[in-house]
C-alpha cells in the first residue's frame, strides 16, 4: 500500500488526467478492506485516458494480478483534451515502477466490449474503474460490463455521476441500477467518485469516515474535503517540524483553520 500512498499524494501529479487526493486515498483504504478480507482479482479500467487513475490501480495490485486498461488511443479523433497512445501509458507506468507484462491495453470502443472479453484477459476484477464514454448508453452499458466482470467484493469506481457537465452519466447510471435490481451496492462519494460494491459493501462503509445518507434506497457515506488544516499537517514540513517547539506553536495557529 505504501507505494498508492505515494503515488496519491505526489506521484499522480506527473500524470495528466483527474484525480482529486480524496477519492485516491479512499480508493486505497477500500483496496486495503478487500486485503483483510482475502478478495483476489484483478484491476481493469475502462477509459484509461492518460493513466492517471489507472497507475493507482496497478500500484494495489499484489504479486500475480495484472491490470486491463480499455481506451479509443490511438483510434481516437484529436480533441481539446489531447490524444493519449498507449505509448504513453506505457511510459507513465513504467515511471511509477509499474512492471509492462503485468498490464494489457486495449484499443477499442467499449460499446464493442463484453465481460468475457475482460475476463478473458484478467480473469475476475476486484478494482474496476469506469471512466468511458459520458452518454446514458455509454455509462449504463459500462456498468453492465463492470458489473459483470467484478468478482464478489469487488468494487467499481464510477468517474462523474455528480458532474453537471455530463448528465448522461447519471441517467446511465440510474438505468442500470433500475434493470439490475441490486447487481451492485452504493459505497462511498469521493470526490467525483461514485464507488459501488458487488456483494457485502457494509466492511466498505464501515472503513470510511463521512457523513452518510441514502442513495438508490442504500446507505452510503460521503467522504470529506481535506480542509486546509488537514492539507498542512499531510506534508513533509509538517512532519519534520510537528514535536519541536515550533511545531507546537504551528499546532496552536493551524486550530484558527478550518
Amino acid at each position: 500500500m505504501e507505494a498508492a500512498r505515494r503515488y496519491a499524494s505526489r506521484g499522480q501529479n506527473s500524470v495528466s488526467g483527474w484525480l482529486a487526493v480524496t477519492a485516491a486515498r479512499t480508493i486505497i483504504t477500500l483496496a486495503d478492506v478487500q486485503e483483510h478480507l482475502g478478495i483476489e482479482g484483478a484491476a481493469c479500467e475502462i477509459g484509461v485516458y492518460y493513466g492517471r487513475l489507472f497507475i493507482l490501480l496497478c500500484t494495489l495490485l499484489r504479486t500475480e494480478e495484472r491490470a486491463f486498461g480499455i481506451d479509443l488511443f490511438e483510434q481516437a479523433p484529436d480533441s481539446e483534451y489531447g490524444l493519449p497512445t498507449r505509448a504513453h501509458v506505457f511510459a507513465s507506468l513504467g515511471r511509477h515502477g509499474i512492471a509492462p507484462q503485468r498490464v494489457s491495453l486495449m484499443a477499442c470502443d467499449s460499446m464493442t466490449l463484453r465481460a468475457i472479453d475482460v475476463k478473458s484477459a484478467v480473469g475476475a476484477v476486484r478494482l474496476f474503474s469506469v471512466d468511458g464514454g459520458h452518454t446514458a448508453e455509454n455509462a449504463a452499458h459500462d456498468l453492465d460490463i463492470a458489473a459483470d466482470s467484478v468478482c464478489e467484493g469487488g468494487l467499481v469506481i464510477l468517474d462523474d455521476f455528480f458532474n453537471p457537465q455530463w448528465p448522461g452519466v447519471a441517467e446511465g447510471t440510474c438505468r442500470f441500477m433500475a434493470k439490475t435490481s441490486g447487481a451492485l451496492s452504493p459505497v462511498a462519494i469521493a470526490g467525483s467518485r461514485f464507488i459501488f460494491a458487488r456483494g457485502d459493501a457494509e466492511p466498505y462503509r464501515r472503513a470510511l469516515i463521512g457523513k452518510e445518507s441514502t442513495v438508490f434506497g442504500q446507505r452510503v457515506i460521503t467522504v470529506p474535503e481535506p480542509t486546509m488544516r488537514t492539507r498542512l499537517m499531510g506534508t513533509a514540513l509538517w512532519r519534520e517540524i510537528r514535536s519541536r517547539p515550533v511545531g507546537h506553536i504551528a499546532r496552536r495557529a493551524l486550530q484558527w483553520l478550518p
